[in-house]
């Protein structure tokens, strides 16, 4: 009796773990794009134009995280501007970029007086093959 009583508890118990799993709620897609769109950036150069996301703030300064090749060597205090989710420019300037020949990371600046939300940057420690994740950027953009 006291096997099957054990198993019931066991059974029981376990049952309710898929529930507690699942009970964890998506994010929805248009909750994504929402929150993309409030902190990515597009960044134009005098010869080429990419995607940057927004990363920190320190008082009226954005630092900006994008591809080195978007920037590359010619992003100086005014060759490099910012085009941000409401449609307003900000001159811009590189601050940093990875010093590794295979890492295409690089780090720019714009200051502002608006109050832009701020990507929180999360870890891909538990991320697996299989796992829903997203990209944003500015795919096909044209200037307008």
């Amino acid at each position: 009796m006291r096997r099957f009583i054990f198993f019931f508890l066991l059974g029981l118990f376990l049952s309710f773990i898929p529930q507690l799993v699942s009970g964890i709620a998506p994010v929805a897609p248009f909750k994504i794009s929402e929150t993309a769109r409030q902190v990515t950036v597009r960044i134009y150069t005098p010869s080429v134009a990419g995607s940057g996301v927004i990363v920190e703030r320190e008082g009226d300064r954005y630092t900006v995280v994008t591809n080195r090749h978007v920037v590359g060597d010619e992003c100086g205090e005014s060759d490099c501007k910012i085009l941000t989710a409401e449609g307003l420019f900000y001159p811009a300037k590189l601050l940093s970029f990875a010093g590794l020949e295979d890492l295409d990371v690089a780090k720019v600046e714009f200051g502002s007086s608006s109050s832009y939300p701020v990507a929180k940057l999360g870890s891909y420690g538990g991320l697996e093959v299989g796992d829903v994740v997203y990209a944003v950027g500015f795919p096909n953009w044209r200037w307008r």
